[in-house]
């Protein structure tokens, strides 16, 4: 499947003058989207609606390019604890499509005779709170490997198959609507194959993939360059799994970013601690205080092994099997 035009045909963000690649960015976007459906059998775009920041970012520079845009917005009712943004996609003029796929789901686990939901739903919290971080970061390795251990694996499996479902209704409502799809990844998930292979956030998936070429930190620059509301700036990003946030996984977004540019730049494990730890002594004592129990060699190398598994799967582009 043809690849979206993500990170080669991005303006180069971290090159540009300070305080002016965004409006480079947004302009570069601007006029690839609408003249890629005005020359394009397409005559929409859409993209899967999450409420979270990146679908809001891409809702945003979809609108400022004049072409229609449907924003699909696929909720299972039995996931709770998530922030839909349900208001943010009317003031951003995007049409919003709700679509309610806890049936459908629910009938592709059903041959997977997996535990009850709130089993699946319980047990990722008290992980997430409970779980020594390196016991946490050894788990997350174990799954992105095969075989994947029979009990988790089987948990793991209907997280994977509610992206899927998402990916499958959002390509037929573009199909009928005739609509180009927007994939929503980030740079940061994709370098770490934090994403469901085949799932809404694949980039294979798509025509176009605009944020595959940005970092987490970037992202929300670029939210704020858009004017989005501060409350979707200041949302924990989730996969949503109910009341579970991506950095229970990865780490703060702010160290994770920061560690990856150092892999890019050939930096050892040591010189990453170095300016990880140099980095949070800047900041006041009060925002530095959640980032101290990361500083540590553990760390680095579990985001290295994450990173080079990529890696050796083709590239932040390509497919992957998601946390």
């Amino acid at each position: 499947m043809k690849r979206a035009e993500a990170v080669s045909r991005n303006p180069p963000a971290g090159e540009t003058s300070e305080g002016f690649w965004e409006a480079a960015f947004v302009a570069f976007w601007r006029r690839t989207i609408r003249e890629g459906v005005v020359r394009g059998p397409s005559r929409a775009v859409a993209l899967g609606a999450s409420g979270g920041l990146d679908s809001a970012v891409c809702a945003a520079l979809c609108a400022t390019s004049g072409v229609p845009t449907l924003a699909v917005q696929m909720i299972d009712r039995r996931v709770l604890g998530e922030n839909y943004n349900l208001h943010l996609y009317e003031r951003l003029g995007v049409e919003l499509i709700p679509v309610d796929i806890t049936g459908v789901v629910g009938e592709r686990e059903k041959p997977l005779r997996l535990p009850p939901y709130w089993t699946t739903q319980f047990g990722l919290q008290i992980l997430t709170r409970l779980a020594p971080r390196p016991l946490l970061w050894a788990l997350v390795l174990r799954m992105k490997r095969s075989p994947t251990p029979p009990l988790v694996g089987r948990h793991y499996e209907r997280l994977l198959t509610a992206h899927r479902v998402r990916k499958a209704v959002l390509e037929t409502i573009a199909a009928k609507r005739g609509a180009a799809i927007v994939v929503c990844a980030n740079r940061t998930e994709l370098e770490l194959g934090y994403f469901v292979e085949g799932g809404i956030d694949d980039v294979t998936i798509g025509r176009w993939a605009p944020l595959a070429g940005l970092y987490k930190f970037q992202v929300r620059r670029l939210a704020a360059f858009l004017g989005l509301p501060p409350a979707v700036l200041a949302q924990r990003p989730s996969p949503g799994f109910g009341g579970v946030g991506d950095e229970h996984f990865l780490g703060p977004y702010e160290l994770v970013d920061l560690v990856l540019l150092g892999f890019g730049r050939g930096l050892s494990d040591a010189a990453v601690l170095q300016v990880m730890s140099h980095y949070v002594r800047s900041l006041h004592k009060r925002y530095s205080r959640r980032l101290r129990p990361y500083l540590c060699p553990g760390y680095v190398r579990y985001l290295r092994c994450l990173w080079e598994m990529r890696l050796r799967k083709g590239g932040a582009q390509q497919g992957g099997d998601g946390a």
